[in-house]
């Protein structure tokens, strides 16, 4: 294997590991919030995180970071795949839990969703995604105002947190 395609698998994985572990200082963030426990999904998962009230479990989460963007360059909005939307509801469903969540992490704060049951009224249906690929992808995707979703602000400890443990990593190999 070349030494270029070794360093790329190596940032990658160092990538996808300060990935996780900001997701699960945020999940413990909304855990609080929510006064459940959040327990992290295997890779692969169609959803990020089961959340357990008095050991039942109560819901599903899917944690969207967008971490180089603010609420701002989104005029106000979020955007939630139509179809992952679909197959949180389907799972919840199939697990009999009462909540499917999708939560947007941007610095700062979390914005999120109970998708389980309609949308709400000011949610629009668009047509959205990287065009910049060949080739694009393009899917539906609702958009939906801020002002229809719920926020849980993260203190500056919850930032130093993830810093931290990020910052760890470095010291790790690949």
């Amino acid at each position: 294997m070349s030494g270029r395609r070794e360093d790329r698998q190596a940032a990658i994985r160092r990538t996808a590991a300060a990935d996780r572990e900001r997701e699960q200082v945020v999940a413990a963030a909304l855990g609080r919030e929510w006064n459940c426990t959040m327990l992290a999904t295997p890779p692969f998962c169609r959803y990020d995180f089961t959340a357990y009230r008095d050991g039942e479990r109560v819901g599903i989460v899917e944690l969207r970071s967008q971490l180089s963007r603010t609420t701002a360059d989104y005029g106000g909005c979020v955007f939630a795949d139509d179809g992952k939307v679909r197959a949180l509801r389907r799972i919840a469903a199939r697990l009999a839990v009462s909540a499917a969540v999708y939560a947007w992490h941007f610095p700062l704060v979390v914005h999120w969703l109970d998708v389980t049951g309609d949308l709400p009224l000011s949610a629009v249906l668009v047509r959205t995604g990287r065009t910049d690929r060949v080739p694009p992808e393009v899917r539906d995707t609702w958009r939906i105002p801020l002002s229809d979703t719920a926020a849980v602000a993260l203190p500056t400890f919850t930032q130093a947190a993830i810093a931290r443990r990020i910052a760890g990593l470095g010291d790790q190999g690949g």
